[in-house]
């Protein structure tokens, strides 16, 4: 009896190989957030122009990117002591340039706000 050949899938964003239907890389999802980001100062970034960027903690092999970004909507998401908790909604993408899965920010929410008390 021949042993079925079980079907590979592959994230068509940074073509990693799928873990139950899921992108382990393009995912999100963990245990202690869920699906939530925590953007502190340290891992987010105002670049050239008016574009925005995420590197969000434990997932340095994707950047989270929104265009057109005005000063105010990234003070918004600036904590000097703290940091700011959000969902987002976005479409997985390949940067061209450096040839790193992104996921491009449609919309977000931010869900909390924390200062940091030492």
């Amino acid at each position: 009896m021949e042993e079925e050949e079980e079907t590979v899938y592959f994230c068509e964003c940074c073509k990693s190989k799928m873990v139950d239907g899921i992108c382990p890389i393009c995912s999100f999802k963990n245990e202690r957030n869920g699906d939530e980001i925590n953007v502190s100062k340290d891992n987010l970034a105002l670049m050239k122009g008016t574009t925005m960027k995420i590197i969000p903690s434990g997932q340095p092999e994707i950047d989270l990117i929104k265009f057109k970004v005005s000063e105010q909507e990234y003070e918004t998401l600036y904590s000097e002591a703290g940091c700011v908790t959000i969902t987002v909604l976005g479409v997985c993408e390949r940067n061209t340039y450096n040839n790193r899965p992104q996921l491009i920010i449609k919309d977000y929410v931010i869900t909390n706000r924390c200062d940091y008390y030492f």
